[in-house]
């Protein structure tokens, strides 16, 4: 069976728009590196589209690690990056970085979602990989 060279067209022009996810700096295999356990997965923007992929990486003891891993101009990041997270918090599948209801990184192991919160605004993400 042919394609039609519109739907050739058509089908190229959607692959493109799904292989659009972000391209990880290859400088952020340093961050957030050497911790009992490592999350990665990826922000989305208010359409779903990928758009930063991220890192959160933690102790038992509460020490941990935030690092968002490409450039995002439009969302004011020109870098690669990271910080580090104190008072990290790990109960059963989940994983945050500050309190519900305030501003932080929470992950649910059993769902795979994640949220970013910040000033009020909720980004949505979700988990990709976990190494423990």
């Amino acid at each position: 069976m042919r394609l039609s060279t519109t739907a050739f067209l058509l089908a190229a022009a959607f692959a493109n728009t799904v292989a659009a996810a972000p391209t990880v700096d290859p400088a952020s295999d340093r961050l957030c590196v050497g911790y009992e356990e490592t999350i990665e997965g990826v922000w989305m923007d208010d359409k779903g589209a990928e758009v930063l992929r991220f890192r959160f990486a933690s102790n038992e003891s509460g020490d941990g690690c935030y690092a968002w891993l490409n450039p995002v101009p439009s969302w004011g990041i020109e870098n690669a990056g990271s910080t580090l997270a104190d008072k990290f918090q790990r109960d059963g599948a989940s994983r945050a970085w500050g309190r519900s209801g305030q501003d932080g990184v929470f992950v649910n192991l059993a769902t795979g979602d994640a949220r970013f919160v910040r000033n009020g605004r909720t980004t949505k993400g979700k988990v990709i990989e976990v190494k423990q």
